[in-house]
């Protein structure tokens, strides 16, 4: 990790009455502030600083902030306490993080699921094509549904690039085509419909354990784990439709999966609006981070919907750059 030269804001969550504030500091540490929030001022009410963490590779790093009162506060990373307000907590004098690294012995294996998922959406598309019968439609060939994906990778590169200039409203309308390629559909959302036409894998690549739940049962959780292209957090193949199944987070004892969360985002804020916000939306829309590429806070909502909808859209072009060579000259 190259040199700081200010703080990172990693998280920001809003609470009632304030917010919790985490960034992560030029020397190492992590510093967590307490804000309350009178008559719109924000004043600091507890702050608290991590010892020197020592980054030493690009590896899993979970970050748990304990609070009681502004008294009472714990800072935690792996399971090990790094800061803390009570004197009796025995702080060490630096960790290490970074230094886990996926390998082939501890990676998840979802071989087997990725093969019954494109199997499960070729016999989800043969059924329906067996019972159709729609008297008042026209039967569209193969072409049609591949002229719809190329559409649906034009717009998602239109509105990726609106949101990279700060346009973030476009954020609904790039959660309203997410939803639809891989969200909802009948049989299937078009990009599996498309995947299915093909007979296809649709592999992106996610953290060893994407099933996994923090050690500590948080109020409130949520991650960001999917890639197009191995890197050095996301090693692990995994179909498209096993990685919607894994788990995208957890408010109280409530779990969700990816695919919950980006039907309820498409369901009542993207496709159609709901007058009611859905839990899910209110926990991404509270919590704030400017960990992104460009160094810029958004809240998570636009985070997630940009990092997936940059994944979803280079699946697209590559499965249509394989229609287009399936075709006969």
């Amino acid at each position: 990790m190259p040199p700081l030269v200010d703080s990172v804001l990693l998280q920001e969550v809003q609470l009632d009455g304030g917010a919790l504030r985490l960034l992560y500091e030029p020397a190492g540490h992590l510093h967590v502030i307490l804000l309350r929030n009178l008559d719109g001022k924000e004043t600091s009410i507890a702050e608290l600083k991590s010892c020197p963490l020592v980054v030493v590779g690009a590896g899993p790093c979970i970050i748990g902030i304990r609070w009681l009162s502004s008294q009472n506060m714990i800072i935690n990373v792996n399971g090990q306490i790094v800061g803390s307000t009570n004197k009796e907590d025995a702080i060490p004098d630096s960790m290490v993080v970074g230094q886990v690294m996926s390998s082939k012995e501890n990676r998840g294996d979802f071989s087997k699921e990725n093969v019954l998922a494109t199997t499960n959406r070729r016999h989800r598309y043969d059924s329906f094509q067996s019972i159709r019968e729609r008297r008042d439609r026209i039967k569209a060939g193969q072409g049609y549904i591949f002229d719809a994906l190329k559409a649906e990778i034009l717009q998602m590169q239109d509105l990726l690039k609106l949101i990279a200039e700060g346009r973030t409203h476009n954020s609904l309308g790039l959660a309203a085509r997410v939803r639809l390629l891989i969200g909802l559909g009948k049989p299937l959302p078009l990009l599996q419909l498309c995947a299915a036409e093909l007979d296809e894998p649709l592999i992106v690549y996610t953290n060893n354990n994407p099933r996994g739940r923090p050690p500590i049962r948080p109020t409130k959780s949520f991650s960001i784990n999917i890639s197009s292209q191995a890197d050095h957090m996301f090693q692990t193949p995994i179909d498209i439709d096993v990685w919607l199944g894994c788990t995208a987070g957890q408010i109280g004892d409530h779990v969700f999966t990816h695919k919950d969360l980006i039907n309820k985002i498409g369901n009542t804020v993207a496709a159609h609006v709901d007058p009611d916000l859905h839990p899910y939306v209110v926990m991404l829309r509270e919590s704030k981070s400017q960990f992104s590429e460009a160094g810029v806070k958004h809240d998570m909502l636009i985070l997630y919907m940009c990092t997936v909808a940059r994944v979803v859209g280079q699946l697209s072009v590559d499965l249509h750059e394989r229609y287009c060579q399936s075709k006969p000259a």
